[in-house]
């Protein structure tokens, strides 16, 4: 056998000491800490613009943990624990031997435990592998602080020490039980209450508030607060005051404020284990308070349900957001009302007038048809089934009617228009073959939050802009509408009847003037109103999350009195301001009859405002220069005129055939041209134009099967403005239509304003 050499035993106890000191290292890599222990899922808290918090949500693990910095602990309520717990924490590596063979002795005194030896790390090694209290445990300990004390500094495991103290029930850290115990932050904690912070761990189960016989009447609870008295720990005030907090000690609930918006910013931002938001407080419990109040008048109406959402236009924050007017209620009341896509109704209007404002295609006074009008199989009709006939583009958009938003929009193109609204920041829409000539009146899904977003471009001046929910969040702006045209759109929308005084308002000097537009979805399922002043914008949706419709369910009546509720006392707060005029606003003279640019100089005339970089070129189509007879009072028939005479020159009104139609029917006859004068080829007596498809009488047997059902092929001797039942259809010497089942009546207009004759037809489907 190999002796080594007498030399080498001189290495023996340096090998030794090697192995001793790589011992630790060596156990390190055999037995890693469990590092998901020592920092456990921490319970999201929600806040305030205020930084009140607002809502906390338990843990996967069902514990309530708010974690909390080191520097957020004030240092008397550190200084109490390291002087109960640990008064050697800063020196030691671990675990104190003095301690040890100081409680070693004391248990060995009084016959039973009656003194512990662990330190502050030790206690964090027990919190994170709990074992029962045996030797054999203690020795683990005392290696997991070793371990503990290698790999953080003093300050981490302080920190990681007072997010994992137990305070009984399934309250863990000094965070969550400084606020379900006091209510207050760590910040504005009494001696007393700090004193009381260091005690109940010691025994949670025995000393914390969710005991409730006895809990605070031990020997040893008041031993305890005597003994920190005496360990310089508690002065005699905080030792008075934790003796007088002790019996009234209670858990309080957890705050349950900003119930919608705060599972929403959850869902949004996850993550995080604090999220500041800019919701105001004081600003929700003003809407809540108000939907509650409207509740109860809706509900006997057959409207079980209200959305609200509040925007502070300068800095784009959210102040408020209500997703159902109560969150415990049955019926939908955790439905998130602000994000459901709803049917707009009326709402998206404005935007296509800004639009044709912005490109010069309209001014706020050019006339808009507004009759009866057929696009194929899509016939709309204004909300009251009443038309006008012709209406000045900004009192089509105050009245909300639907048949000129439709032709404009037609006129518009709904490819274009859709490009605007998504430009707008209204984001749920989809391609533009999903949609039709229905988009402007709510043919599409909407949620209130982005609808209410998409608002605020015209307080601000024609900028879209994203909002901020959390404080600090980037907002991202571009430019939709010139200001102009923004101001347009806002005055025009500040001319309704208001609900809160329905006359004229106007004069009323104590009333803040808001700019609103309402908004119902076909079948009275929604019920929307959007308004804005300088300061807010505001939407409000009405309905029923189970889709129940009900006749009441109309945005004027529903909705608005609730929008105004709101508005007023948020925008009396920034005094009466309104929105100044543009610079990038020209007066222009335009026919004070068309409201387009006058084609002759005998045309009446009135100002109206436009954008200076696009003024519009149409001239006025209702104008015509014609020749007085000198017979009588008509025109002269061109094929008559003498040139060697003279004859008087007029300008007056014509209207084309398909207006002069439905002025016609309804017996309204404006001051127009004078006919041609009797026996003119050109007379609109010489010929009655002919109706050769269908004849009077005729039924009609079609299939609906199929990839369309059939039509049947209007024609006449020439070029006819087609009316189906007094409803204009459109033009042409051949106009292929399905009409309805049932009885019709068939007439035609040509261009000089001749009618054919009325005739009849009916119409049955079948396979």
């Amino acid at each position: 056998m190999r002796r080594w050499p007498l030399s080498s035993k001189r290495f023996l106890p340096w090998l030794i000491l090697a192995l001793l000191l790589s011992l630790p290292l060596l156990l390190d890599t055999l037995f890693p800490l469990p590092r998901y222990r020592l920092f456990p899922p921490s319970s999201l808290q929600i806040y305030a613009d205020n930084g009140e918090l607002a809502r906390v949500f338990l843990t996967p693990d069902q514990k309530v943990r708010l974690r909390v910095r080191l520097d957020e602990v004030p240092p008397t309520l550190l200084r109490t624990f390291l002087l109960s717990e640990d008064r050697f924490f800063l020196f030691h590596q671990g675990f104190n031997p003095l301690a040890i063979l100081r409680a070693l002795w004391e248990n060995l005194r009084r016959g039973e435990t009656v003194s512990g030896a662990s330190t502050l790390t030790m206690q964090i090694a027990r919190m994170m592998e709990p074992k029962p209290r045996t030797l054999p445990s203690k020795a683990i300990e005392a290696l997991r602080a070793l371990q503990l004390e290698l790999h953080y500094s003093k300050a981490e495991l302080l920190e990681i020490y007072v997010n994992l103290l137990p305070y009984g029930s399934n309250v863990e850290g000094i965070g969550a039980a400084c606020r379900l115990y006091f209510g207050k932050p760590l910040s504005a904690l009494t001696p007393g209450e700090m004193a009381l912070l260091a005690v109940i761990p010691r025994a949670p189960e025995r000393f914390g508030p969710h005991r409730r016989e006895g809990r605070l009447r031990e020997r040893s609870w008041r031993s305890l607060l005597r003994r920190l008295h005496r360990q310089r720990a508690l002065s005699k005030q905080g030792l008075d005051e934790a003796g007088a907090l002790q019996d009234n000690l209670r858990r309080r609930p957890l705050p349950f404020l900003l119930p919608h918006a705060s599972e929403w910013v959850k869902r949004t931002f996850p993550g995080k284990d604090r999220l500041y938001t800019t919701l105001s407080l004081s600003v929700q419990r003003l809407v809540e308070g108000l939907a509650l109040q409207e509740r109860n008048s809706l509900e006997r109406r057959g409207i079980r349900n209200i959305a609200i959402v509040v925007l502070e236009n300068r800095t784009m924050e959210v102040k408020a957001l209500v997703g159902s007017q109560d969150y415990l209620s049955p019926q939908g009341g955790q439905v998130n009302g602000f994000l459901a896509l709803r049917s707009p109704g009326s709402t998206l209007k404005p935007f296509l007038y800004a639009y044709a404002l912005e490109r010069g295609m309209i001014t706020t006074e050019t006339l808009l048809r507004d009759i009866p009008t057929d696009f194929g199989e899509y016939a709309p009709e204004n909300f009251d089934a009443q038309y006008h006939g012709l209406v000045p583009a900004g009192e089509a958009l105050a009245q909300s009617l639907n048949v000129p938003a439709v032709i404009l929009q037609q006129r518009v193109g709904v490819a274009p228009f859709l490009a605007l609204l998504k430009n707008s920041g209204l984001d749920s829409l989809r391609e533009p073959k999903e949609y039709g000539l229905s988009l402007v009146l709510g043919g599409c899904g909407l949620s209130l939050l982005e609808l209410t977003k998409a608002y605020s471009l015209f307080p601000l001046g024609g900028v879209s802009s994203s909002f901020r929910i959390l404080q600090g969040e980037p907002v991202y702006r571009k430019r939709v509408f010139q200001p102009g045209t923004a101001y347009l759109i806002s005055e025009i929308l500040s001319r309704h009847n208001r609900p809160d005084f329905p006359s004229q308002w106007q004069e009323t000097s104590d009333l803040v003037k808001v700019s609103w537009k309402t908004g119902t979805s076909y079948g009275r399922f929604d019920a929307w109103s959007i308004g804005f002043t300088p300061d807010y914008t505001v939407g409000v949706w009405v309905g029923n999350f189970d889709n129940r419709s009900s006749p009441d369910i109309v945005g004027s009546d529903a909705a608005t009195p609730l929008l105004f509720r709101i508005l007023s006392p948020l925008s009396r707060a920034g005094g009466h301001r309104w929105f100044q005029r543009p610079a990038d606003l020209i007066p222009l003279e335009v026919c004070a009859f068309s409201g387009m640019v006058p084609k002759y100089e005998e045309e009446p005339t009135k100002r109206v405002w436009v954008l200076k970089n696009r003024v519009p070129v149409e001239t006025c189509t209702y104008h015509r220069r014609y020749f007085l007879d000198p017979s009588g009072p008509y025109r002269s028939c061109p094929e008559r005129m003498d040139p060697a005479k003279e004859y008087p020159e007029r300008v007056g009104l014509a209207f084309p055939p398909d207006l002069a139609f439905w002025f016609q029917r309804r017996g309204i006859l404006p001051d127009l041209i004078p006919p041609l004068a009797p026996g003119c080829l050109s007379s609109p007596q010489s010929s009655q134009p002919q109706i050769l498809f269908p004849r009077n009488g005729q039924a009609f047997l079609l299939r609906s099967e199929g990839k369309g059902r059939e039509r049947i092929p209007f024609r006449s001797d020439r070029k006819l403005h087609w009316f189906l039942d007094g409803r204009y259809l459109g033009q042409g010497w051949l106009f292929p239509f399905t009409p309805s089942p049932g009885e019709h009546r068939l007439q035609g207009v040509d261009e000089e304003g001749v009618d054919s004759e009325e005739l009849l037809f009916r119409v049955t489907f079948g396979d």
